[in-house]
């Protein structure tokens, strides 16, 4: 008989900011009820579209959010399950309930959600908040949520589970802060570095599996008597050996369908804003400026992957997808840069891979002479390990060495 599963994650599952993200954000929602999660704590990202986005998501798909420290203000902004959590999360006045408890073989497991305000503030602006306030929500000091509601939940559950989606130096700050803790899976790291290996902070495990879906993280748990006896922890990375499941590519497959039209529309509107003007800053020539001048290394880049990369999108109708699009074209998100195929008021055309994709704004070498090559430092921006697993540099530079 297989093993009872219990299925969570610490949040980040919605995308970037931006149009072409929201539709797709709210598929993955949609699919994470088809996947039957047990447990779904809150990231930054998950508040990219608003609250109000998140908590319709949560009631249209019965996602069972938790978060002990985000605060909604506004009735209409709070879910409640009926559950033993409701009253706390009423005192609290949070989004969301602040934990759920999932019983299985007899176990009760735990699980509480937390956020640092961390993620979601301002970069490099002095040191890292205890609060961050919206007009709709207001993300609480994780630590102080964590000693009200942990005693409230070690004395209701068997295995207590913290989602926290913080860095991990914090994680391990608030475990050795709260006594009462067993495991922490955290959700922040842009490094994207898993935890094979769980850290031990006391009596607290800590967890992680990394992000952008790329690995899955397995804790399975010794039990007697409903006691945790001990645990092995595992990650996997989901390579390319794995099969899709036929049912969810069936559902990915009308998803892309039925949005087609509407994402053409959108990105139709994008294109007709007008590129950025920064007079006297660096400006992307295009590598018809480049060939004037280095003929035999533009016919090398006409013969690679990379004067065809636009095209590889654009068939596959995904070149709107801002997850992709950026490193399948030049200057991507700098002034100045690719902002659309042929887009209104844009000096050149940046679609491709291009000369300056590796080596920097055309202007530059113009105006000092000075061009470095620049080449296992470009090619790791886009050929990563997440994005392309099986790249190697010594092995993969001769298809475009000039």
């Amino acid at each position: 008989m297989p093993a009872p599963v219990v299925v969570c994650t610490a949040g980040d599952f919605y995308g970037t900011a931006d149009v072409f993200n929201e539709a797709k954000s709210h598929f993955v929602a949609r699919m994470m009820e088809v996947l039957g999660y047990d447990a779904v704590g809150i990231g930054e990202m998950d508040l990219n579209f608003g609250l109000a986005a998140l908590v319709k998501d949560a009631r249209s798909y019965h996602l069972p959010v938790v978060c002990a420290n985000l605060v909604a203000r506004g009735d209409s902004l709070r879910v409640r399950t009926g559950g033993r959590a409701d009253k706390t999360a009423d005192k609290r006045g949070t989004a969301f309930p602040p934990y759920v408890i999932v019983e299985r073989a007899g176990t009760r497991f735990g699980f509480l959600g937390l956020l640092s305000p961390a993620t979601r503030a301002a970069r490099g602006v002095g040191e890292a908040p205890k609060q961050v306030e919206s007009l709709t929500y207001v993300i609480e000091d994780p630590a102080d949520a964590a000693r009200a509601v942990v005693p409230e939940l070690r004395a209701a559950c068997d295995i207590l589970v913290v989602l926290a989606h913080m860095s991990q130096d914090e994680a391990a700050a608030l475990a050795e802060a709260v006594d009462g803790i067993d495991f922490m899976v955290l959700g922040h790291d842009p490094q994207g570095r898993p935890l094979g290996e769980p850290v031990m902070v006391g009596k607290t495990a800590l967890v992680r599996a990394t992000y952008q879906g790329m690995h899955i993280g397995e804790l399975g748990i010794q039990l007697s008597g409903g006691k945790m006896e001990g645990y092995r922890n595992r990650v996997y990375p989901l390579i390319a050996s794995f099969p899709d499941d036929p049912e969810m590519a069936k559902l990915l497959d009308a998803f892309d369908a039925e949005n087609r039209e509407s994402q053409k529309e959108l990105y139709a509107r994008e294109q007709l804003k007008r590129a950025d003007d920064v007079p006297g800053g660096n400006r992307y020539l295009g590598v018809a400026a480049c060939q004037s001048c280095h003929l035999e290394e533009f016919e090398v880049y006409m013969g690679t992957a990379h004067a065809r990369a636009y095209v590889t999108l654009s068939s596959q109708f995904v070149h709107r997808d801002t997850n992709c699009v950026g490193c399948h074209v030049t200057g991507y998100g700098d002034a100045g840069g690719f902002s659309g195929v042929r887009a209104r008021g844009a000096l050149v055309d940046l679609v491709d891979v291009q000369c300056e994709a590796c080596h920097g704004p055309g202007s530059e070498h113009t105006r000092d002479g000075n061009y470095a090559g620049r080449a296992v430092e470009s090619c790791v921006k886009c050929h990563t390990e997440t994005d392309d697993p099986d790249f190697d540099f010594d092995t993969d530079w001769p298809r475009v060495a000039h």
